[in-house]
């Protein structure tokens, strides 16, 4: 997974800086819906994203956040979901055992996680960083050398380190869309810092 498809995987399933305008459809069971409402109340799907798992596979569907409010406030969604609330309280393990299934294997995924990075000087890993800054910034007027400031190498560096140079987007792509993908993205993110601040202390940005 490239920076462009984790920045879409951060929009589509975390709140980040600024409120998501999407949730996918797996995000929508997870709140309660079922297949059959979210065909009656939101129809098609409002934009889709690349298959996470598999390249030729069929994309995400996304719904507006808006729209999935704006039927979650209609009387009959909320009659209906009354209904459903009954029902699922009336056989309890319909629902909860699937989730927390799922969500125990996410977890057991996430702690399986061995971050890798290869064993750079410093010397080196910030001339590493500023030729992987210059590639990506190409015709952007942004130009990265060893004589810049300290907290900018240090950033760049933290940011090559992840990127090009762990198996972190292999995992992103793994848990994305799935049951608690998100508490997951951050657990994973957590390692690969700790990680790079165990292996490079003298990066400032990773403490």
């Amino acid at each position: 997974m490239d920076t462009t498809t984790e920045n879409q995987w951060v929009k589509t399933n975390r709140k980040k800086t600024q409120t998501p305008k999407y949730c996918t459809k797996s995000t929508l069971i997870d709140r309660g819906w079922t297949a059959g409402a979210i065909d009656r109340w939101l129809g098609s799907p409002d934009d889709f994203a690349p298959n996470p798992h598999h390249k030729s596979g069929p994309p995400m569907l996304l719904y507006s956040l808006r729209r999935v409010a704006n039927a979650e406030a209609k009387s009959d969604w909320i009659a209906w979901r009354e209904r459903m609330d009954i029902k699922r309280a009336a056989h309890p393990d319909s629902g909860t055992k699937a989730v927390a299934t799922k969500n125990r294997k996410i977890q057991e995924y996430v702690d399986g996680i061995t971050i890798t990075l290869p064993t750079l000087t410093k010397k080196d890993l910030i001339k590493n960083a500023c030729e992987h800054y210059n590639s990506i910034n190409l015709g952007n007027n942004k130009y990265a050398s060893p004589s810049d400031s300290e907290e900018f190498l240090d950033r760049i560096a933290d940011n090559y380190l992840r990127h090009t140079q762990s198996n972190y987007h292999e995992h992103l792509s793994a848990i994305a869309g799935k049951v608690g993908c998100e508490g997951a993205y951050h657990a994973i993110r957590r390692k690969i810092n700790t990680a790079i601040r165990t292996q490079y202390p003298f990066l400032m940005v990773s403490r």
